[in-house]
């Protein structure tokens, strides 16, 4: 049994964990907590890179979703952006533009199954849309708490980092989720589910700062 990506994770910040001798003995997962760094690396260089400033259009071709629709998720993270707050803050909202596209790369890929495989994964699907709809939910929750709270302290910051590279991490396997299998959908149902969980704790995270704890669960 190989580590999981939250072990990898401990074990790149120094924290022990019972994983520890395997993985010094695992080229597999040696070779994981390689790309991670890498990817860890990649991430916090580029935070405070706005995005290309085709991006909004590209998604609407792709999406093909209702200029209405489109233009006011722009307008609403136009405005986030504005925001004088950290690299962190910022990062966050950049997540905005990928979001609707990978769920919409989600139900196709349901949806093109065949009759008697869609009425396999009826239930699947179901609750992969549920997911997806609890995960904007909580990102717009996220968006309206972090635009209105302070700086963090640094053990926060820490944390949220933390949780925001894991997220980032599951947006990136949410996007290699590429084929139509039964199986992918069960991972996509995984992914979602890991992405509510780590939105969550972002929301508990910057409620706490504000001496308001909330549960963000919806």
């Amino acid at each position: 049994m190989h580590a999981t990506v939250e072990q990898l994770n401990d074990l790149r910040d120094g924290i022990p964990n019972a994983m520890a001798s395997h993985v010094q003995s695992c080229t597999q997962c040696q070779a994981e907590m390689a790309y991670l760094d890498k990817m860890a690396g990649r991430i916090f260089d580029t935070a405070d890179q706005a995005p290309p400033e085709d991006a909004w259009q590209r998604i609407l071709a792709a999406s093909e979703l209702p200029s209405a629709q489109i233009m006011a998720l722009r307008s609403h993270t136009k405005q986030a952006t504005t925001n004088p707050n950290s690299s962190l803050t910022r990062a966050i909202y950049t997540l905005a533009a990928s979001i609707a596209f990978v769920g919409l790369i989600s139900v196709f890929m349901l949806n093109q199954q065949s009759t008697q495989q869609q009425r396999a994964s009826n239930q699947m699907q179901a609750s992969i849309n549920q997911l997806m709809l609890n995960s904007r939910g909580l990102e717009t929750v996220l968006q309206q708490v972090v635009a209105q709270n302070d700086v963090l302290s640094d053990d926060d910051r820490a944390a949220a980092e933390r949780l925001y590279w894991k997220l980032t991490y599951v947006d990136q396997e949410l996007q290699a989720t590429n084929s139509a299998s039964q199986q992918d959908a069960e991972r996509l149902q995984i992914l979602w589910s890991d992405r509510v969980e780590v939105l969550n704790e972002l929301n508990r995270l910057f409620y706490q700062r504000k001496d308001n704890v909330v549960n963000a669960r919806y």
